[in-house]
């Protein structure tokens, strides 16, 4: 990772790509121990040493021409790029707050004990600074370092040179007891009302500042929310993935093009002219004829200008997979390294409402950072804010929209593949228990739709293939020694009658290291096995430890879009969920105490419980 506001200090510590995709990805503040850090967006990385990958069904969907892991640290290039953020730090022994730049000028003349740069330090107490622990957003996703002077001038002319102080008084850890103010006049007022957009309206409004994009001002004035620096609103990442599937494979012409250095050495100045005296050496590197390379690279080049993207549903993209898991596909095109999977004879398992299961020996996911927002989760374009609530905005992870690559990363791994009878699901949710039971969070659900692109309506079905998918992980991190957020889960749900219906959950390895490949998950699946752990997964899912107070709930969870389902429970880490916790209720599985019909699995509870002893 390369410190951009000095690129000869030495470079901070590094951060997993997985990490540079997801939880520190593009926009993301970076807390690390040398310095807190925004992540500057793609085209100001060094991408020498870079991995190309390529997903034929997600680049067309995305509109790219192919995807690339984060650089390595240790790589030829100096990797990520990232600027320090929040720009205004504080002394804990003399008390002065102010920006970075105010704190290097009066550092750099001092010739104290080390480079300024490598790690901010005050220059009469010769102690580290700590950043700010506040900054503010807008629903556009800006963000920006707290106005400190405006608010400790509130109702006050601001002073020529405001020199300013951070100190906390009394014993309370709240807001009001932090202080900031202005020794040169005086001034000052308590962080006790700060977090209320309606007083910080009166104070300053939003300028725009793009720190990822080096953009520190910018026409914008809309209004501002207060935000902790390592708070889980500051940055809300946009992840798409898929699973490839045969007859596409890894190991396509376009990869090997594009991993060739001489590709990397055209893309570092991105001058076609440069392409031309290339196409030759990068034929003869990976033994391909000109002719043939002449035409990949016209259709990478072609991807780039024309951006078009698949107006193919996310429920058609996955119905595609849906496909694949059943077996439906030409098996003599399939690159087993990337797709394997072995269909089981479901006579041997004896279990209710179990249609088929795959075991997925080997498959391979893709995972792409298309985006992020803060404050909130984005919203979907067709979702209307409330009244007291401004929309929220997705930023691209690059305002540069002639680049040709999104990044992200890959997964290899396992998985069990559950298809469910769709007769019977179809069966209970119509009944009136059922309807009745989920008529109110359907509602909800059409006022904060889904904005993870999974499913185009809330359906029971979905709530139901959703809870099962939760329980088994849980259940299987018990039994097969993964822990909970090595596994993810990938649901297939329709949720309209064109004609692709599908109700199936994958779950999968979801690491990259030797998680994946153990081949655990897999034996796990096998019928002596797995129809135990179902059972025991539908058990448990009767009893929680905040019951009553779970199972009778009507709501909880963000927007109260889970009914019964709690950490106690239902939830799981937020890697792997595919929607945050959202969409539970273990009422689908096993029915409340006041309405059992409500369950599928209620008639079976007792015969499942009898079995297991």
């Amino acid at each position: 990772m390369r410190n951009y506001d000095n690129k000869n200090a030495p470079k901070p510590p590094t951060l997993r790509r997985s990490q540079t995709i997801t939880t520190f990805g593009v926009g993301a503040i970076a807390d690390l121990p040398e310095a807190s850090v925004m992540i500057c967006g793609i085209d100001k990385w060094d991408t020498r040493g870079g991995i190309r990958l390529s997903d034929p069904r997600l680049e067309k969907k995305l509109g790219v021409s192919y995807f690339m892991m984060p650089p390595d640290a240790d790589g030829p290039g100096d990797g990520i790029t990232a600027v320090r953020f929040p720009r205004w730090m504080r002394c804990r022994k003399c008390k002065s707050l102010k920006g970075l730049e105010a704190w290097r000028e009066a550092a750099i003349p001092t010739s104290r004990f080390r480079y300024f740069d490598e790690k901010p330090y005050c220059y009469l107490c010769s102690l580290d600074l700590i950043p700010s622990r506040f900054v503010v957003a807008c629903h556009k996703g800006h963000i920006d370092d707290f106005p400190f002077v405006e608010w400790s001038h509130t109702g006050k002319e601001i002073c020529s040179s405001p020199l300013l102080t951070y100190s906390e008084r009394g014993n309370s850890a709240a807001l009001s007891g932090i202080w900031i103010g202005c020794k040169s006049c005086d001034s000052g007022k308590s962080m006790g009302g700060s977090f209320s957009k309606e007083i910080l309206e009166n104070v300053a409004h939003c300028k725009g500042s793009m720190p990822w994009e080096m953009v520190w001002s910018d026409e914008c004035g809309a209004n501002l929310t207060t935000l902790q620096r390592g708070g889980t609103n500051v940055h809300f990442p946009t992840l798409k993935s898929s699973i490839l599937i045969p007859p596409h494979s890894t190991d396509n012409l376009k990869t090997r093009i594009t991993n060739t250095l001489f590709w990397a050495a055209f893309e570092s100045q991105n001058d076609i002219a440069l392409l031309e005296p290339l196409i030759g050496p990068i034929a003869e590197q990976i033994g391909e004829p000109i002719e043939k390379v002449r035409e990949v690279i016209d259709d990478i080049l072609g991807d780039s200008a024309d951006s078009k993207t698949d107006d193919k549903s996310e429920e058609d993209y996955r119905y595609e997979e849906y496909r694949a898991f059943l077996g439906e596909y030409d098996r003599e095109l399939n690159n087993e390294r990337d797709f394997l999977t072995e269909q089981q004879d479901i006579s041997k398992y004896n279990l209710p409402f179990i249609k088929s299961i795959v075991l997925v020996k080997k498959l391979r996911e893709i995972r792409v950072q298309t985006g992020f927002s803060r404050i909130r989760p984005p919203q979907s374009s067709d979702e209307e804010p409330t009244e007291d609530e401004e929309k929220i905005e997705t930023m691209p992870v690059s305002q540069n929209r002639k680049l040709r690559w999104l990044p992200g990363y890959e997964v290899r791994g396992e998985g069990i593949f559950l298809e469910l009878n769709a007769s019977e699901l179809k069966k209970w949710a119509k009944k009136p228990a059922t309807i009745s039971h989920y008529k109110n969070l359907i509602a909800r659900t059409k006022k904060n739709p889904d904005s993870f692109g999974v499913m185009s309506e809330l359906t029971p079905e979905f709530v139901l293939l959703h809870t099962i998918s939760h329980a088994l992980i849980r259940q299987l991190s018990f039994e097969c020694g993964y822990s909970s957020s090595a596994l993810r889960e990938r649901l297939y749900c329709t949720s309209n009658n064109l004609g692709n219906e599908m109700y199936g959950l994958l779950i999968y390895t979801a690491e990259g290291d030797s998680d994946g490949t153990l081949g655990g998950l897999v034996r796990q699946g096998e019928p002596d096995l797995f129809p135990n752990t179902l059972k025991h997964a539908v058990a448990d899912a009767r009893w929680c430890s905040s019951d009553p107070l779970c199972i009778e709930s009507d709501g909880q969870g963000y927007q109260a879009l889970n009914l019964a389902a709690c950490h106690s429970c239902c939830m799981l880490p937020e890697t792997s969920c595919e929607l945050l916790n959202r969409y539970l209720d273990r009422a689908a599985v096993v029915g409340t105490l006041s309405n059992p019909e409500v369950g599928i699995f209620s008639e079976e509870l007792n015969r499942l419980e009898a079995q297991l002893g």
